[in-house]
């Protein structure tokens, strides 16, 4: 009894562990699991282009991972490939709108809603308060706006981006290589009576 109260201890205990190294850890975690993710998905192709004999070898385990990166990123390619006219037309007819005919039509509404509550006397305020209210408030907001900060935040998002991509590569390629070492290893740390 007092073992088993042990172990339950040990194992909340060793629970709480990983959560908190989880947390703490938390960039290169997310790095590990989406690595894991593409490590699942590319192991069947890696474990084909591995089987396939050139000239009676067979390719380097390696070579059939870069092999298997290089199609990903065809796919991937493709998709984005896909996409870019659709983006490029959406771009083009934003920059066709007539932004005057676009202020016209918005400001109608905004006039009779304007008119409505001076006739109902529920503003005291003169014709073209709501109009130059929405419209001063709008400059104020994007003088507000700090275009420095927002570069910068850009391109540091941009960095972080690519060191998360270089370490994501990194930690799949050596998944995909050690060829199920560590997924033996963590297997026989867990006893058989609890499988």
């Amino acid at each position: 009894m007092i073992f088993r109260n042990k172990f339950f201890i040990a194992l909340f205990l060793g629970i709480i562990l990983l959560v908190y190294l989880a947390w703490y850890f938390s960039n290169i975690f997310l790095y590990l699991i989406i690595s894991l993710v593409i490590t699942t998905l590319l192991r069947p192709l890696v474990n084909f282009i591995g089987r396939i004999q050139l000239l009676g070898t067979r390719l380097p385990r390696s070579m059939a991972i870069v092999f298997s990166y290089a199609l990903l990123i065809l796919v991937l390619g493709s998709f984005v490939l896909l996409f870019i006219p659709l983006i490029s037309e959406q771009i083009q007819v934003i920059a066709k709108l007539d932004f005057d005919n676009i202020y016209i039509s918005i400001s109608q509404p905004i006039a009779t809603l304007e008119e409505f509550l001076i006739v109902n006397k529920v503003v005291d305020q003169e014709s073209g308060f709501l109009v130059n209210s929405i419209r001063s408030t709008l400059l104020t907001r994007l003088n507000e706006v700090n275009f420095t900060g927002l570069i910068n935040s850009l391109l540091s998002a941009t960095g972080s981006f690519f060191v998360g991509l270089l370490a994501v590569i990194f930690i799949t390629f050596f998944l995909l290589y050690e060829s199920g070492i560590l997924r033996r290893n963590i297997i026989s740390i867990i006893p058989n009576r609890y499988f």
